[in-house]
């Protein structure tokens, strides 16, 4: 049944476990008190996920298998890092099935996530965005 949902979070590991389509672990590396916010978004198979952040962070996530997750960022602004590579505002982040990342972040952080079976993630691709939106086939 389709739902949507706004959550505010001072506790950084409840933000974590809020996280669909992955499980995360949630590490604060500044100091002052952690603010974020998750907009959640399910339209039956598709979730979609907006995610702000105030404090420097660094994120383990291990990707769901059977589904296929995008990312990108929502705003320019303090670096944030995957894999120790820039995560650029116009870059398009397809993870790999089950894949463990880490995303690390120098300030606040705002980017969105989106994801589907896998099976529906090359036609969905295609018919909206003009591409292959498949994860790729390992995490390199």
């Amino acid at each position: 049944m389709p739902s949507s949902a706004v959550r505010t979070f001072t506790d950084s590991d409840d933000y974590a476990l809020a996280i669909r389509a992955m499980t995360a672990e949630l590490t604060v590396m500044g100091c002052g008190t952690f603010a974020a916010k998750l907009t959640r978004i399910d339209l039956h198979h598709l979730w979609m996920q907006r995610f702000s952040e105030d404090l420097p962070r660094l994120l383990h996530s291990a990707a769901e298998i059977g589904r296929a997750i995008i990312d990108l960022r929502t705003q320019p602004g303090p670096s944030l890092l995957r894999g120790g590579a820039e995560e650029q505002p116009t870059s398009l982040i397809r993870h790999a099935e089950g894949e463990n990342a880490f995303q690390h972040s120098t300030g606040s952080a705002y980017w969105v996530a989106m994801s589907l079976p896998l099976e529906e993630m090359p036609s969905v691709g295609a018919t909206m965005a003009g591409c292959d939106l498949a994860p790729p086939l390992d995490a390199c």
